[in-house]
């Protein structure tokens, strides 16, 4: 079970940290901006990696102990976590950058805009989350390496933080299933805004009843016109 909750940890944090290429990418299809430089890319990249064979390694190495077996993989989660919430911080500055640069140069309604500040809210609340589950979980893991485990020992203060990691990991799951299969609603709303102003252009282009009738009345005219002459 140790094995499975670390290949799990694993697959979270190598997750979280591709999630950074993964902004890269969208900010150069969308935006057509670099979101980071290629170093970084590449370092986020080997980073995943190293999480991959991270746990499993401290599960190993911690074998014989089965407090630091349990503590210490959820400690080293917890700062990775912790880790990602700051990623996440400059993340958002970033897509504020860009935004704002698409705002002026495309005008705030347009498609590019529309996209990158969804991306960018979806960022702001999965760091918000992760920060929330980060900061509960470190909490826990620290006072289980005291001696007295102050906060364990509460029942009231180890079920609020407890509590407080369970909702935060459904938010946690929610935002990135926002983020891989975003809402179709920005496309809808974008498509029903052409064609509401394709319509009003169709429209506008078909004479009126009044224009009609003086049409008619004038062409009228000059047909009694002529015949008088």
């Amino acid at each position: 079970i140790d094995y499975v909750e670390c290949v799990t940890f694993s697959m979270q944090t190598s997750m979280l940290f591709l999630l950074q290429c993964f902004w890269n990418y969208l900010s150069d299809t969308v935006a057509k901006k670099t979101f980071m430089g290629s170093n970084e890319f590449k370092f986020y990249i080997v980073w995943a990696l190293s999480s991959v064979a991270l746990f499993p390694l401290l599960q190993w190495w911690y074998k014989n102990n089965v407090l630091l077996r349990e503590i210490v993989p959820q400690l080293t989660y917890s700062c990775e976590v912790l880790i990602v919430v700051f990623l996440g911080i400059r993340s958002h500055v970033r897509f504020s950058r860009i935004v704002g640069i698409a705002s002026r140069t495309q005008g705030p309604l347009s498609a590019v805009v529309l996209k990158m500040s969804y991306f960018k809210q979806m960022n702001l609340l999965l760091t918000l989350s992760l920060a929330s589950y980060g900061v509960s979980l470190f909490i826990l893991c620290i006072d289980g390496l005291t001696e007295k485990k102050t906060i364990n020992s509460n029942k009231f203060a180890s079920d609020f933080l407890v509590g407080n990691c369970d909702v935060a990991i459904v938010f946690i799951w929610l935002c990135i299933i926002s983020i891989f299969h975003p809402r179709r609603s920005l496309e809808q709303q974008r498509t029903q805004r052409s064609g509401s102003q394709a319509l009003h252009t169709e429209l506008g282009s078909f004479p009126t009843r009044h224009e009609h009738s003086a049409r008619f009345l004038v062409s009228r005219f000059n047909v009694i016109l002529i015949h008088g002459i």
